[in-house]
């Protein structure tokens, strides 16, 4: 379990960290798209672990 809220820290921090991005770089920059892939991995692992957990 706490794995779990350990990746949604993580998820946390790492969305903020994409608007930060998004606000000095705007859409279209190779920064705000790599840092879209580092939340999507996060947010895969999350679901993959929830679903492991069946919760």
């Amino acid at each position: 379990m706490s794995e779990l809220i350990q990746i949604r820290d993580q998820i946390e921090q790492s969305k903020q960290h994409l608007c930060l991005l998004v606000e000095e770089h705007g859409m279209q920059d190779y920064k705000v798209l790599q840092q879209s892939r580092v939340l999507d991995e996060q947010i895969n692992r999350y679901i993959r672990l929830t679903k492991s957990l069946k919760l």
